[in-house]
């Protein structure tokens, strides 16, 4: 059975995909990848159903990524 994610929901990012990696800094890249297994919020959905997520780096910069469902563990 699977649980709906909604806004607000606290989920896991279970792998960083490579549509999401592809064509960014290797220094944003290794940012992404460190939330894998982290516990993030889900701020919002887009029009095609990716879930916003926000995070902080070790560096102090914030990051917004958009995210297929699939990819998010609740």
């Amino acid at each position: 059975m699977m649980r709906t994610i909604v806004a607000g929901d606290e989920v896991v990012l279970s792998e960083a995909p490579f549509a999401l990696l592809k064509g960014l800094p290797e220094k944003d890249q290794a940012a992404i990848k460190a939330q894998v297994g982290k516990r993030l919020k889900v701020n919002e959905f887009d029009n095609y159903g990716n879930a916003e997520l926000e995070f902080i780096d070790e560096a102090g910069g914030i990051h917004f990524i958009w995210v297929e469902p699939r990819y998010l563990v609740k």
